[in-house]
């Protein structure tokens, strides 16, 4: 519950904070960005799907999604769908990790 509640928290600031500095320096500067930004305004729910799936780190994904014109739904949706493939990864990393001394 506390993950999805730092979502919320990270797409909301990305999305009422930092949405127009992103878009000056990054988007509005990178052609592929741009080519990002517009189909997920088309395909909300795929581009979501693709950057939660995507090796980056969770803030990126965060601020990333909440700078794109994806709503809360497909965001926390496709959240839902890979939080529980990375928390078996980092459970099993852990224990594989307990016996290295």
């Amino acid at each position: 519950a506390a993950k999805f509640v730092a979502n919320v928290i990270a797409v909301t600031l990305a999305k009422y904070v930092m949405r127009d500095w992103v878009r000056r320096n990054f988007v509005d500067r990178s052609e592929l960005l741009q080519l990002v930004s517009e189909a997920a305004k088309d395909e909300p729910f795929k581009m979501a799907f693709l950057v939660r799936g995507s090796y980056a780190p969770l803030s990126v994904k965060n601020y990333g999604l909440g700078v794109l014109d994806i709503g809360y739904l497909p965001i926390m949706v496709t959240s839902c769908i890979f939080s529980p493939f990375y928390a078996i990864q980092n459970i099993y990393m852990g224990s594989a990790c307990k016996n290295l001394q």
